[in-house]
């Protein structure tokens, strides 16, 4: 669906660094695609692919970035992209790889530090589903109105929203307003986050089904579509706390590479859903790609 796609921002804000380990997660989870994807040719030209938007670019170096600042992008023909990222005089550097597959992206994240992390150190992840009821630049960056919860908040559902977690085993509706829920009891002082702890970090957006909203509704957030019912999200390992609603109309996820020793690097694994189902399909297939350690 070249008219409508996620935005994602790997580094979101400032990272929560806390003196002790942060505690309690849920039980672990390991990804089945434990490798990490091999980057070969830089792709050099966007005219084979018709979906490229105007401005969107397909490598961005900066060259201080060995220097342990600045920002490297660069995609490959098979369609993964490499993402290096350091603050400026910074002793820690991140590298992403995002490879797309049939459900979505799975995604690797490596946060190397030069100097000891005694507690958590967690990186907020921004998945956007900005619609059309927004500021310009950010329908740039994102476009999923059949996502977005402020489009249909304009539209005459004040209340109503499409961000769900699990808790208890079960599904729950996030409110309106912005709450964080934590994943770990030693995350809940630190992020603010509601008493209420949710079973793990999967947080989807799930559309209302064709049969739930009025035809006037597809006709704006979906026009000339056949499909019934879309569905997208994320999961992390190690996601200390998710939130909802924030002015990019997006989804957050906490993730914690820390503790760590000076040298050391950590590799967590992550994925971007984007389906045609319901929430509930989309978690079989999380289900089936994220497995207990034991």
């Amino acid at each position: 669906m070249p008219n409508y796609y996620v935005g994602y921002r790997f580094f979101e804000g400032t990272p929560t660094i806390t003196d002790q380990p942060l505690s309690g997660y849920e039980t672990p989870r390991r990804a089945t695609f434990v490798g990490q994807p091999t980057f070969g040719t830089i792709l050099t030209s966007q005219a084979a692919n018709p979906n490229w938007k105007d401005g969107w670019q397909i490598v961005h170096p900066e060259e201080s970035l060995n220097g342990a600042s600045g920002l490297s992008f660069r995609l490959s023909p098979e369609g993964t992209a490499q993402v290096q990222y350091a603050e400026e005089n910074s002793q820690q550097q991140c590298e992403w790889y995002f490879q797309p597959f049939t459900h979505g992206i799975r995604v690797w994240a490596t946060l190397t530090t030069q100097t000891e992390i005694k507690g958590s150190y967690c990186i907020p992840q921004c998945l956007r589903f900005t619609g059309m009821y927004n500021a310009g630049w950010r329908q740039a960056i994102a476009h999923t109105p059949f996502l977005s919860e402020l489009d249909m908040q304009a539209m005459g559902n004040a209340n109503g929203t499409l961000t769900y977690a699990r808790r208890n085993d079960e599904w729950f509706r996030f409110p309106v307003q912005y709450v964080v829920f934590s994943t770990c009891s030693g995350g809940v002082s630190v992020f603010e986050a509601q008493q209420d702890l949710i079973d793990h970090g999967l947080i989807v957006r799930e559309s209302p089904s064709r049969q739930m909203a009025p035809a006037r509704y597809w006709e704006h957030v979906a026009p000339n579509t056949s499909w019934d019912q879309m569905t997208s999200g994320m999961y992390w390992e190690r996601t200390a706390c998710i939130s909802n609603r924030h002015p990019a109309d997006c989804v957050h996820a906490w993730t914690d590479f820390g503790p760590l020793s000076a040298g050391q690097s950590r590799t967590l694994h992550g994925v971007v859903y984007f389906i045609e189902g319901s929430k509930e399909d989309l978690f079989n297939l999380w289900q089936a790609d994220f497995k207990d350690a034991a």
